[in-house]
């Protein structure tokens, strides 16, 4: 292949690139940090139009800069990974004091050094590729380590590349990366492959980034942020089958905001909304992280509480009653008080998830008609408990 057609194919690649992802960060919200990418790509194109013109070899000035878009190339895709592992992440000042010591270190080896030039700037490269492998790796969330592992696999390559080639930049006096020769030839083919699979890797993160958000919009309540009822349904069936496989209990609670409408017709929906997502926020700081809570419909939640048994149980329910109690709302300068009606059933041997789901909603129907702030439960499988506040406390069938 002729050497100047492969370098018009690699910066096409290099603008498709980056006009292909620079779109979808602006017609796609929730894919952060592709902007990155796609300035990545423009850095890199120009510096590589720089680094292979004809008279780049003679004017240092020109190698200089290209090799500097180059590695600002690689800062920009460093960031971009960043963000979108974490989000507001920055590795831009890392970066920058890489690019701050690659300057003048490189300007001095073109000047003086040139044999030199090309391992400075291969291992400058390779370092910050190798920041890009150890963000992906560092954060990898649920359904995203597939794309993660295979992306970082693939700058390690690139790493491994640009290491292997400072270890052979001494044993050329050539100042330009892409010259004619074989190895000109093969390093520019090699990246424009690592270029193209860079992109289609950044899409696939992506991908399964907005897939994981897509889904978890699909399984919570969007106000409070909990489990929405028809996720519940489908973990709780789960966490039941695994609780009677391993013969341990498991607890369901049933809890509902006394007075509610009452509130809303008082205070208007906005201070509902507001006691809700209290409500979520308080019952997740007092739950496990491996129960389950779900806001089930209005004001009523559901928790589930794997390896919880009726005193256990009895026990969770009066810390949340007595906390609810506690906690105070504020809407617009004023103090809402809340209260809440505690349901409690334990799964017995061969339960379903309906079975107990119903026993407990109905010691919660108990509990709102023999008075409220109460905790109502089966007498079978409970043991009394005493409240920490004054209030009507635990009260059994």
């Amino acid at each position: 292949m002729d050497f100047r057609t492969l370098l018009v194919a690699d910066y096409v690649v290099q603008v498709c690139c980056a006009l292909g992802l620079l779109l979808m960060s602006r017609s796609v919200a929730g894919l952060r940090g592709l902007r990155w990418f796609a300035w990545a790509y423009v850095a890199v194109t120009a510096g590589l139009v720089l680094v292979s013109w004809p008279e780049a070899a003679r004017i240092l000035l020109l190698l200089w800069i290209g090799r500097l878009l180059v590695l600002l190339g690689a800062v920009l895709m460093s960031q971009g990974i960043a963000e979108f592992a974490v989000a507001n992440a920055s590795v831009l000042g890392w970066g920058g004091s890489l690019l701050a010591l690659f300057a003048p270190l490189e300007l001095y080896a073109l000047v003086y050094r040139p044999q030199l030039a090309v391992a400075i700037f291969a291992i400058a490269f390779a370092a910050q590729m190798l920041v890009c492998v150890l963000v992906l790796l560092a954060h990898q969330a649920p359904g995203e380590r597939a794309a993660s592992r295979t992306m970082a696999a693939i700058l390690a390559a690139v790493a491994g590349l640009c290491v292997a080639r400072a270890m052979l930049a001494p044993l050329r006096v050539n100042l330009d990366n892409f010259d004619g020769t074989t190895m000109g030839l093969g390093l520019a083919f090699s990246y424009l492959v690592l270029s193209a699979i860079m992109a289609f890797g950044f899409v696939w993160m992506m991908t399964a980034r907005l897939r994981n958000q897509l889904e978890m919009q699909a399984r919570t309540d969007a106000l409070t942020g909990v489990l929405n009822r028809r996720a519940l349904e489908a973990s709780a069936v789960r966490e039941l089958a695994a609780c009677q496989r391993r013969q341990s209990p498991l607890a369901v609670l049933a809890i509902d905001l006394d007075h509610f409408k009452f509130l809303n017709d008082a205070y208007g929906h906005a201070a509902g909304d507001i006691a809700l997502s209290a409500t979520a926020g308080l019952l997740v700081q007092c739950l496990r992280s491996t129960d389950l809570l779900a806001r089930f419909g209005g004001e009523e939640f559901v928790a589930v509480l794997p390896d919880r048994d009726g005193m256990r149980a009895s026990l969770i329910a009066e810390r949340l009653r007595s906390r609810l109690e506690e906690m105070r709302v504020e809407y617009e300068g004023q103090q809402l008080a809340l209260t809440g009606s505690f349901g409690v059933a334990v799964a017995a041997p061969g339960d379903t998830w309906s079975a107990v789901l119903r026993r407990a909603d109905r010691a919660l129907y108990e509990a709102k008609r023999t008075g409220r702030n109460c905790i109502r439960g089966e007498s079978s499988v409970l043991r009394p408990v005493v409240p920490r506040s004054t209030s009507r406390g635990v009260v059994f069938n």
